[in-house]
């Protein structure tokens, strides 16, 4: 049978077809389990070799969604590991098949994103041993868009670091399938450890195209949100850093400014000497726990760049602690060193 599905003779396949779906209804409906992997099996092998809507595929698909399920929940992980896998690849069109085809297999994938199912995977992958780890967390990562909503919602609720931590570990796995789950997160309002561990998950997918979705997030009222969007900067890079980085100075709170300071004299160019002096000149609005620490962190980096500005710039900074605290001020000697 294994080998009959996969005949290049179309006819033959249908006929086979027809017995795995027989051999498939017995074995839902008698829990035979031992079966049931054999069955698995070749219904992988079938997916992936299948080209053509050929009779029966649709009631086929349906019961194997049915038999998955009841694996899944019987925890027959490596028996039923690679069938998922293929569904997913279908469903994704990693495996490309004629929309017949990609659209039931995507319907029957779907389906198996069950609750029940969900929780006892990952369960396991929170608690299991390395072993067994491996396993569940491939099935998880080939779940779709259902199980990626479901790991999200629970990392949302979760109260536990280590299983957050896990979480945030495992979801970029999924790859492009959760980028419309993430997004629809970042879009609604949500706990700041949230939103944080959502634009943690998007930097470590590497697509820079994802930046404009966290960027409103800059303005974040909980500054850890606003370090985790600096984070994703530096983390996706590219051509586009400087840039990023010079609309983050207007935007971000005063506490991270020194950091994003460093960050920018990385980088070459007038307009970065430009923001550092705006900046600078704007040292009277600077929050009071740490304005002496970012005017002595700007005056510091002004020294790489010796125009008429930025000496006039410090000469003024000069004058007027001087004229408020004396030559012995801090600032003034970071200034007069500069």
């Amino acid at each position: 049978l294994e080998k009959s599905v996969c005949d290049e003779s179309l006819q033959i396949r249908e006929r086979s077809l027809m017995v795995l779906m027989i051999l498939s209804e017995q074995v839902y409906l008698n829990n035979i389990r031992e079966l049931s992997a054999i069955v698995a099996r070749i219904s992988a092998n079938w997916l992936y070799y299948e080209s053509e809507f050929i009779a029966g595929f649709e009631p086929v698909c349906l019961k194997l969604q049915q038999i998955v399920v009841e694996m899944l929940s019987t925890q027959q992980w490596y028996e039923v590991e690679q069938l998922i896998v293929t569904m997913n690849k279908i469903s994704n069109k990693t495996l490309l098949k004629n929309n017949l085809i990609q659209g039931v297999v995507a319907s029957a994938h779907d389906k198996l994103a069950e609750q029940e199912v969900l929780d006892i995977l990952a369960n396991a992958y929170l608690s299991e041993s390395s072993q067994r780890k491996d396993v569940v967390e491939n099935i998880m990562i080939n779940m779709g868009r259902q199980g990626t909503q479901f790991l999200v919602q629970k990392l949302a609720h979760s109260n536990d670091k280590e299983e957050r931590l896990a979480l945030v570990d495992l979801i970029p796995r999924i790859g492009t399938v959760s980028i419309p789950v993430l997004v629809s997160c970042l879009d609604d309002q949500q706990p700041w450890f949230v939103t944080r561990n959502i634009i943690m998950i998007v930097s470590r997918l590497g697509d820079d195209a994802l930046y404009n979705e966290v960027k409103p997030h800059l303005t974040h009222e909980d500054i850890r949100v606003q370090q985790q969007v600096l984070n994703c900067i530096e983390v996706l890079g590219g051509k586009e850093m400087k840039t990023r980085l010079l609309e983050a100075l207007q935007l971000i709170n005063d506490e991270l400014k020194a950091h994003l300071v460093d960050l920018l004299v990385q980088f070459e160019g007038p307009e970065i000497e430009a923001a550092l002096l705006d900046l600078f000149e704007q040292r009277q609005a600077f929050s009071s726990h740490v304005h002496d620490f970012l005017v002595a962190k700007l005056c510091d980096r002004l020294v790489a760049y010796p125009s008429s500005r930025t000496i006039q710039a410090l000469l003024a900074l000069i004058e007027d602690r001087k004229d408020r605290n004396g030559a012995g001020d801090n600032l003034v000697r970071n200034a007069t060193d500069a």
